[in-house]
């Protein structure tokens, strides 16, 4: 739910969050962890 909503929004959604080899994360991951854990709060 969350990772489909993220890559509406960016430049190269087909990236992987992370690949073999990668040094750092695909440009959707970040939007995705702050949306739940945004999320999280609004229910606690």
């Amino acid at each position: 739910m969350y990772r489909n909503l993220a890559k509406q929004h960016i430049d190269d959604p087909d990236v992987p969050a992370a690949s073999d080899g990668a040094d750092g994360y695909a440009e959707w991951v970040p939007i995705v962890y702050r949306k739940f854990h945004y999320d999280i709060d609004i229910v606690h």
